[in-house]
């Protein structure tokens, strides 16, 4: 061997200390990432991954769950499981970089290893195409739920019963909290129903832009933000979806996307497909109702009619009038799309029979007099008759006797002279604001 001087083992040691503060600093972080990268070797070695003896229990999850980010074969997200309001940590999914599989460290913690019937999970899971199905079906299993006790019983020192209790009471108290938004979500809908006001805007109905208020939401959620103004359930629910859907807009933009359809995973009970349900609902149990007391009041009359919407779509409407319990009762039950004469008495009978309400039982039946409801052989009338011959029809005479005088002023020259100059004055009048402001001055001077 060679030995070094003392001289020179002395000025090798004063060329370190001289050395940069940034040299020192890089040799430290290359120790630190040395160190790192030892641990997760460690941490990826065949033993951690084991069924552990008893004694070290805790050891093993003090190493558990290992869940890295980088250099995976799925998505980072499946770490953790959606829930209606909150995302929930999936801590006994722990991975292995050293096989790349998945695995439970609850089962690999209490379930004795038992080839034949060991869950994939346990021997370690590597078959990614249907990973989320895969996931929830683990976590249902009756082997895991048992294993999980186990494992909160070890944590805790509790016992099985009172953990089950405090759950018991936490989905209680979700349940509560959801009740009480859904039921303020449905007072508005009621009120903007009655009040027949349009629910949706054109645009601006994004989640993550609802606390700006130069922004023209639709009549919908800026009732749902009034409300959050004064009331504390629903302006937590509103800050706690609007936080996350902002969030959802970050991984989209991330992820290169400037939009996506709908709200994707959100629970926000603000979207169109949740109000459209509820709607959907609401008009299902106010069917049943009428269902319910008409057959309990045996008898009944109706009334139809049908007019355009501004899609130019004739919709036909039924309203039934009955006595419950003493009282007179009119109610719309239902509204629908229709056609011709036949076309109306098929979507009648077929919204009756659908209500569990007998044709047999209607007294009878009004209508306007035009003649797809009053035709001798194919209107509605002649098709009820058929059904209920005791049935009494009701004209509408208001409307015969507009029809009389509109086939009245056809054939009488003098009358058809008279109106068409009426119709041709007032087209001259207002087709010109000055002409039309004369005609206000001169009348509004004639009529004192």
């Amino acid at each position: 061997e060679t030995v070094l001087p003392t001289s020179e083992v002395i000025t090798s040691t004063s060329d370190r200390k001289s050395d940069s503060p940034s040299t020192t600093n890089s040799l430290v972080s290359e120790a630190d990432d040395a160190n790192e990268t030892t641990q997760e070797l460690e941490r990826s070695a065949p033993g951690i991954f084991h069924y552990p003896s008893r004694a070290n229990l805790k050891q093993f999850f003090a190493e558990h769950p290992f869940q890295p980010l980088d250099d995976l074969p799925f998505d980072a997200r499946l770490y953790e499981r959606k829930t209606m309001n909150d995302t929930v940590q999936r801590k006994w999914l722990t991975y292995n970089k050293g096989n790349k599989c998945l695995y439970c460290s609850y089962c690999l913690a209490f379930e004795f290893p038992n080839t034949c019937n060991a869950s994939p999970f346990v021997l370690g899971f590597s078959d990614y195409r249907r990973i989320s199905q895969s996931l929830a079906l683990h976590e249902s299993t009756t082997t895991n739920i048992r294993n999980a006790q186990k494992y909160i019983s070890m944590v805790k020192g509790g016992t099985l019963d009172d953990f089950l209790a405090t759950s018991l009471n936490k989905k209680k108290e979700e349940v509560r909290k959801q009740r009480n938004i859904i039921m303020r979500i449905i007072d508005i809908i009621k009120m903007l129903s009655k009040q027949a006001l349009p629910f949706r805007g054109h645009r601006i109905e994004s989640a993550y832009n609802l606390d700006n208020d130069t922004l023209n939401h639709s009549n919908f959620l800026v009732t749902v933000q009034l409300m959050a103004k004064y009331d504390p359930i629903m302006a937590a629910h509103v800050s706690s979806v609007q936080y996350k859907s902002e969030q959802r807009l970050k991984r989209l933009e991330k992820q290169g996307k400037t939009e996506s359809k709908g709200r994707g995973e959100l629970v926000t009970y603000l979207s169109k497909t949740t109000i459209n349900t509820l709607i959907q609902i609401m008009k299902n149990m106010i069917q049943e109702i009428i269902s319910y007391e008409v057959c309990n009041a045996k008898y009944y009359s109706i009334q139809v009619d049908s007019t355009q919407d501004n899609t130019s779509i004739d919709q036909f409407s039924i309203i039934i009038r009955y006595v419950f319990k003493g009282i007179i009762c009119e109610r719309l039950l239902s509204v629908m799309p229709s056609n011709d004469g036949t076309g109306l008495f098929n979507l009648l009978s077929q919204t009756l029979e659908h209500h569990k309400i007998d044709p047999r039982k209607c007294l009878s039946d009004s209508t306007d007099g035009a003649a797809s409801y009053h035709g001798q052989y194919k209107g509605l009338q002649s098709k009820l008759a058929d059904v209920a011959d005791h049935h009494v029809h009701i004209w509408c005479y208001d409307h015969v006797l507009n029809l009389v005088l509109t086939d009245t002023t056809k054939c009488f020259v003098a009358a058809v002279s008279f109106f068409s100059l009426l119709q041709n004055l007032a087209t001259f009048l207002r087709t010109s604001y000055r002409r039309m402001a004369v005609w206000i001055e001169v009348v509004g001077k004639e009529m004192g």
